[in-house]
């Protein structure tokens, strides 16, 4: 070999491996951009649900909200929330816009145990699920035909675990190819379900505050009632003196009506 060939050779050389350094630092950067983008899909995911909440969405207009973030990240990604029933037993599709009908009604709803698909299962055990492949996994051996039978081949489950440690529900993202998560999907996955635990206990929140109004009402209503039927005159006075409230009797012996007694001097 000649010494021009040689230079050739080795200058050809440095160039491949130049261009192999450069490709993986492209695919370092698209990977990190990537990331990046997922990070504020989901901060921009749970600013909203939290708006929402504060405007008193509905918990379904809020997990919809969800999936659709999260469906938007890949055309191919289903995005599904599973919500348990008061029984802690079964579980009942919620969200989720490209979850097959036909899958949706197969599944509901979903008895929890140990070895029942990834939801099931999740719910279970209180631990994520990752499944890359329904067609082969063990789990997946009572819902595999239809499962296959509407395009589903890969099944990731994040439980949704409230504070006190009651199972709510479950995120799961599925897809139509055999795949395993990276740690950027899984941080994914616990993320978009710790958005939907929000959403879910925001609901829950505002829930047990109505009831809890509602019942002050309804006993304050009764307490009305008994002082109504106690045959003396009553009246209850405020801090500063104003009248609050008057029974039946003194207003029968007064002659005025409620709104005149509680007009301001």
């Amino acid at each position: 070999m000649s010494e021009q060939e040689r230079v050739a050779k080795e200058l050809d050389q440095r160039v491949a491996q130049r261009t192999r350094e450069l490709a993986a630092a492209n695919e370092d950067l698209k990977s990190e951009l990537a990331q990046r983008k997922r990070a504020e899909s989901l901060l921009s995911a749970e600013k909203r649900s939290l708006e929402m909440i504060a405007h008193g969405a509905s918990l379904t207009e809020i997990l919809q909200e969800l999936c659709r973030a999260i469906d938007a990240q890949a055309p191919s990604t289903i995005t599904s929330v599973l919500l348990m029933d008061p029984d802690g037993q079964r579980l009942r599709p919620a969200a989720g816009d490209r979850v097959p009908s036909g899958w949706a009604q197969a599944i509901t709803p979903v008895t929890i145990g140990p070895c029942v698909g990834s939801c099931g299962t999740a719910a279970f055990l209180k631990k994520p699920v990752i499944v890359s492949d329904i067609a082969s996994d063990p789990l997946w051996v009572d819902f595999r035909d239809i499962a296959l039978s509407h395009g589903l081949r890969a099944a990731w489950s994040q439980p949704l675990i409230s504070k006190n440690g009651e199972v709510l529900g479950t995120f799961c993202l599925y897809y139509p190819e055999v795949r395993s998560p990276n740690g950027s999907d899984l941080r994914l996955l616990e993320g978009a379900g710790h958005v939907a635990v929000i959403a879910i206990e925001g609901e829950r929140t505002q829930a047990a505050l109505t009831k809890a109004f509602e019942e002050i009402k309804k006993s304050e209503a009764q307490l009305r009632e008994i002082v109504d039927a106690i045959p003396h005159s009553i009246t209850v006075l405020g801090p500063e003196g104003n009248t609050l409230y008057v029974n039946r009797v003194a207003l029968d012996y007064t002659g005025l009506t409620m709104s005149e007694v509680m007009a301001p001097d």
